[in-house]
């Protein structure tokens, strides 16, 4: 998990600064009452030939469910991994992750939660 966050991280890194090159960075501070102003997001769709792409999505299920879906994401990486190596291209990574749980409380509360970060944009 360390080198899979790691990872994922530096390729964030750079897809964020991309689209700021030559650009200072901006630090705002703020308290829980009076929270600072957010540094706007960058442009979509990035320039970057392999965007970083997370989606996260808390919900209730039961086990049965649970178990199904986990099994068709990763049914979709072994597809991809049948199609072999190819002579193009650069080496990425895609993961599954599930767990029991929620990312906090206030994700509980709301019963359902979609957390989309991305710089892949519409299509």
């Amino acid at each position: 998990m360390k080198r899979l966050s790691a990872g994922f991280l530096r390729a964030y890194e750079k897809c964020w600064a991309q689209p700021r090159a030559g650009e200072e960075d901006v630090f705002g501070f703020g308290t829980p009452q009076r929270p600072a102003d957010l540094v706007p997001s960058p442009p979509l769709p990035s320039d970057a030939p392999y965007p970083t792409h997370a989606d996260m999505l808390t919900l209730h299920l039961t086990p049965e469910r649970y178990r199904r879906l986990a099994r068709d994401l990763s049914r979709l990486l072994s597809e991809a991994a049948a199609e072999g190596i190819s002579e193009q291209g650069e080496r990425c990574t895609l993961a599954v992750l599930g767990f029991a749980g929620s990312l906090g409380p206030e994700v509980q509360a709301r019963g359902i939660s979609r957390g989309l970060d991305s710089f892949l944009g519409a299509e």
